[in-house]
């Protein structure tokens, strides 16, 4: 299902929410940048939406609400994340639940008295229920249970702008950056190393991402420091960014592939051992193979760009089925046989795409011989004869016959026409 969509039924339908928690979300490109995020070229920005439950929303409210909502770091339980101090301490979450028990234990309490009105019963059952909410997330923060969540699956994750940076080793060796006011409060989108001060990418349970390429158009570093947590244990199958220095990093150390893009020559390193050889092959008609290796095409008399025939279509060396040697070895060209070759790919590894052959046999033996059948029958049908006259019309079996017949009797026609009414 497509993630958008996917998404869309979440904020909407309650019942698709379990669904929704428990399966994994393929995500083909995810790009992630200061402002907002992209997923599979739909924009989305996080925000915290302002409601009020007992009265109208106040203007200014409203306005926040329109921009975007309040922007703020939420954790994997949906609980904000506060800071005590400069070094990022989080508060005692056992003295942080105490504090919803001891509300719902006071609006209980409250419940108890006959006399309250019912709109005011519901508000504190409200209470309650955003209390008990509250209640479960932390003890499950501080059990460290893991959240109702499936692993997320991203194709290709994007981290920065669309243009890769440049000079990024000046940059880092040399401390040439300026960071605007937008850049400098998210580290992880600066070009010099921020170090720890790196935030986690996703607010998400710790190894449920899965990447399949990672794009990084700045600095490396602050982009795998961000997802040591929250990266599953599966490869990369592709990292590209631009030449710069690399951390000693486990993410880099196991992707398959490393590119190095934004640069000539064009560099690609091989983080995992070969053990293959690498072959060059080509492909294509045989046209196109005659083409690439200096062959005149297929006549006659040389047939074949891989071999060397003995035998022609017409003439005195036609072949033909009676006469044939199959068992005679005709001989076998060579790279070596052809010298304005425009590759340097051995003969034994050019090859007809077997797709290309199968639409070929099929046209050929199958929808023309239906064809040349199909052109027999109405030409039977216009010429009003009997089933014991079919087997003595003047017609063509095979298509190739009947075009050349057809072509014939145009010509027929033309001459016809030049001899009668040509103007004089």
């Amino acid at each position: 299902m497509d993630p958008n969509v996917r998404l869309q039924l979440y904020f909407r339908c309650p019942q698709f929410r379990t669904v929704h928690r428990s399966r994994t979300l393929r995500i083909r490109d995810l790009k992630v940048i200061p402002e907002n995020f992209e997923i599979d070229g739909t924009i989305y920005r996080v925000g915290v939406i302002t409601q009020y439950t007992n009265k109208r929303n106040p203007s200014w409210v409203t306005v926040r609400n329109f921009r975007g909502g309040l922007q703020g770091d939420f954790d994997v339980y949906g609980l904000p994340i506060e800071t005590q101090n400069e070094t990022g301490n989080m508060p005692d979450d056992n003295k942080e639940v105490a504090i919803p028990q001891r509300q719902i234990k006071i609006f209980e309490e409250i419940l108890q008295n006959k006399e309250l009105g019912s709109d005011y019963i519901k508000s504190i059952q409200k209470v309650i229920e955003v209390a008990q909410w509250e209640v479960e997330r932390l003890q499950m923060r501080i059990n460290k249970s893991p959240p109702p969540n499936g692993n997320i699956q991203v194709r290709n994750l994007q981290i920065g702008g669309d243009s890769y940076a440049s000079n990024l080793v000046d940059v880092i060796e040399n401390g040439f950056e300026r960071p605007s006011v937008l850049f400098s409060s998210f580290p992880l989108f600066l070009y010099a190393p921020q170090g720890d001060i790196v935030k986690p990418l996703l607010s998400i349970r710790e190894g449920c991402l899965e990447v399949g390429v990672l794009k990084v158009t700045g600095n490396v570093t602050n982009a795998v420091t961000s997802l040591q947590k929250v990266l599953s244990a599966l490869p990369l199958k592709q990292l590209r960014t631009v030449h710069q220095p690399f951390p000693d990093d486990p993410i880099i150390r196991t992707a398959q592939l490393v590119m190095i893009v934004n640069q000539l020559p064009f560099t690609v390193l091989f983080t995992v051992q070969i053990t293959k050889n690498v072959q060059k092959r080509v492909a294509g008609d045989c046209k196109f193979l005659s083409s690439l290796y200096g062959h005149g095409g297929q006549s006659s008399s040389e047939p074949c760009h891989l071999c060397f025939p003995s035998y022609s279509t017409h003439g005195s060396k036609k072949a033909l089925i009676e006469s044939f040697e199959f068992d005679k070895y005709v001989g076998r060209r060579s790279l070596s046989d052809y010298r304005a070759s425009l590759v340097d790919v051995p003969l034994k590894n050019s090859a007809i795409p077997p797709m290309h052959i199968f639409q070929g046999l099929t046209q050929k033996y199958g929808i023309d011989h239906f064809l040349s059948k199909c052109n027999r029958l109405n030409y039977i049908n216009l010429q009003g004869l009997d089933e014991d006259e079919e087997a003595d019309v003047d017609f063509p079996d095979s298509l190739a016959g009947q075009k050349k017949m057809l072509k014939n009797l145009e010509n027929e026609e033309n001459h016809y026409l030049e001899a009668n009414f040509c103007p004089v």
